[in-house]
């Protein structure tokens, strides 16, 4: 079975590559004179508009992974736990708990389970947390300093990602995709090959490919 090509552009809401034999005409002058466009036209459009407003609705929004959760107990023990987890966990990013506008557990049906080495017993993996800042400006703070958790004690596995739609989910597979493929392929003089991993020497510095913004970018390495 051929693999599916992945192309690392701004693909449009629908999933479907950018390719200009495949697109509807969408005619300017047409959606001034009021003409109506034709029924592959308006699916495209509306699916537009939903992408839009989806990314709206998440752009003051975070996904954690990985933050401790309190599976016995009553449901106020559950929700002051989960409370405090929270606060701790803004306080380490440079915020308040007042800067948050909500917060709650995306439970999933069947989760998975994982062996404790510390009692030798099964316990639930965390699930996601889904935090809504009041200001755009929090969420930004929250991501930037995110980085830093690794080196705050019980929080080194908690990790804190945008709220994406499922259409920039895959744009962002794509380019990790697109990051692992190049620093794959580096070769040649000036290359560098620590354990599993391979760096551009330039300079007496090192350099590798990975992912910024929406972007593959070549950036340099900060282990020594």
């Amino acid at each position: 079975m051929e693999k599916k090509k992945c192309v690392c552009e701004r693909s449009n809401p629908t999933g479907e590559s950018q390719n200009s034999s495949s697109w509807p005409s969408l005619s300017f002058a047409n959606i001034v004179n009021g003409k109506k466009n034709n029924k592959q036209v308006n699916v495209l459009l509306a699916t537009i508009a939903k992408e839009q407003k989806d990314i709206s609705r998440k752009e003051n929004n975070v996904i954690v992974t990985g933050l401790v959760e309190l599976n016995t107990g009553t449901e106020e023990e559950k929700k002051n736990y989960e409370k405090q987890s929270v606060t701790k966990l803004v306080e380490n990013l440079g915020l308040q708990y007042s800067d948050v506008k909500s917060h709650k557990r995306l439970k999933k049906k069947n989760p998975p389970l994982v062996q404790n080495t510390v009692n030798d017993q099964e316990r639930a993996v965390p699930s996601l947390v889904l935090v809504e800042f009041i200001e755009n400006s929090h969420r930004d703070t929250a991501l930037m300093n995110s980085r830093n958790l690794k080196r705050v004690d019980g929080f080194s596995r908690v990790y804190v990602n945008k709220d994406r739609t499922p259409a920039e989910r895959e744009f962002d597979k794509c380019l990790r995709e697109e990051a692992k493929k190049k620093n794959a392929n580096i070769h040649g003089d000036g290359t560098v090959i620590e354990g599993r991993h391979k760096y551009i020497l330039k300079d007496s510095k090192k350099y590798y490919y990975a992912v910024r913004g929406d972007t593959v970018r070549l950036i340099e390495s900060r282990t020594h």
